[in-house]
């Protein structure tokens, strides 16, 4: 499935309210698509985060849910797939590869 994905809060929820299927050329993954991500400032990120301990998430959603409801009600709802939360350690683990299913 296509999927969108974005920077989460703290405890991996969305993060504001900015539509992201508005600018699907930055936020959208398709199926079977690898997309290389990576920029210098990840470190900085996780560094400034504003949690408590030094980590970032991610949070993903269905494209198709995405593209057909409005996104106020998808954050209204939290009508999210799932999120990830990664410590830079976790993340040097995994060689700063990130897979969601």
């Amino acid at each position: 499935m296509d999927i969108y994905f974005r920077r989460g809060n703290c405890e991996g929820g969305i993060f504001d309210n900015y539509d992201i299927s508005l600018s699907p050329r930055e936020f959208k993954i398709f199926a079977y698509e690898c997309k290389n991500e990576y920029r210098e400032s990840f470190e900085v990120d996780i560094e400034y985060s504003g949690c408590l301990e030094p980590r970032i998430s991610y949070v993903f959603f269905d494209a198709k849910i995405l593209e057909t409801i409005p996104f106020d009600t998808v954050f209204k709802y939290n009508m999210m797939l799932g999120s990830k939360i990664f410590t830079k350690e976790q993340l040097d683990s995994l060689d700063w590869t990130i897979t969601y299913p």
